[in-house]
């Protein structure tokens, strides 16, 4: 049966090939009966002619059975070699996201700037990247049981807010925050992909990139001030829908209704 030779050549291929060759010895010495044979040596020539053609068949089951061989190594080498550059890539995607995390020093007379990020650096590459890819689905309005799409979104610029005032808060904040969270926070497995890395000696304090979206008129007011809880819900006209406080998304495309 074709089919159960064929996956017996491809189980173990060497195998069959010792079969064939252990065919074609058998049809050596079958001519060579047939050659000294005194009674009949006509039919077992005649049988050694019909031998020859199972041979052939033999024959070429191995070849094309090798060369079915030889392409599935080929498609285990691409998609090995694929397999390495996704590592590769990933690895570097942490790196930039490690790289672009650190806090940077300032000098004790450093001012506020908003300075624009290089295109193609690190810094562009992990936070456009973090907008393109945390998109979702949104419904119509508050109420509404119609979802649009999730939107394709373009990152034209990225620029770095530099306020040495606002970052010493924040630093003296979370030395507070680790003061009383000893051995670090418990994980929240909803914003992984959002995680800020944690250093060799840092406790994990659950430090994360969240998105935050305002009108143009109020951005210059954030970056010198930062955020002021107590204007939440100010960009809506309308009361906050769980309070006074400042709203962030782990979604871009939500932060990004709340825009112009």
């Amino acid at each position: 049966d074709f089919d159960i030779v064929r996956e017996a050549v491809m189980n173990d291929p060497q195998s069959l090939q010792f079969a064939s060759e252990r065919l074609r010895a058998d049809h050596r010495i079958l001519v060579k009966a047939a050659r000294s044979c005194r009674d009949g040596p006509a039919a077992l020539a005649h049988a050694a002619n019909d031998f020859q053609p199972n041979l052939d068949f033999i024959r070429h089951l191995v070849q094309d059975a090798m060369e079915e061989i030889e392409e599935e190594d080929k498609d285990k080498r691409r998609i090995m070699k694929n397999i390495r550059q996704a590592i590769i890539h990933e690895r570097q995607k942490q790196y930039d996201f490690l790289l672009v995390s650190q806090l940077p020093r300032f000098a004790q007379y450093s001012e506020y700037a908003v300075e624009a990020v290089g295109l193609g650096s690190p810094c562009f590459e992990v936070f456009s990247r973090l907008v393109r890819e945390n998109v979702a689905m949104h419904r119509e309005s508050l109420l509404s049981n119609t979802f649009r799409p999730a939107p394709r979104l373009e990152v034209l610029r990225v620029r770095s807010v530099v306020n040495p005032r606002l970052q010493r808060m924040y630093t003296a904040r979370l030395e507070h925050l680790q003061g009383l969270r000893r051995g670090g926070c418990s994980q929240l497995e909803a914003f992984r992909h959002l995680k800020i890395p944690v250093g060799p000696h840092d406790d994990d304090l659950n430090e994360h990139y969240l998105f935050h979206g305002a009108p143009p008129a109020q951005v210059d007011s954030i970056c010198k001030g930062g955020f002021d809880p107590l204007r939440g819900g100010e960009a809506t006209g309308a009361a906050p829908l769980f309070g006074r406080a400042s709203y962030f998304a782990a979604v871009s495309s939500k932060s990004d209704g709340y825009t112009e």
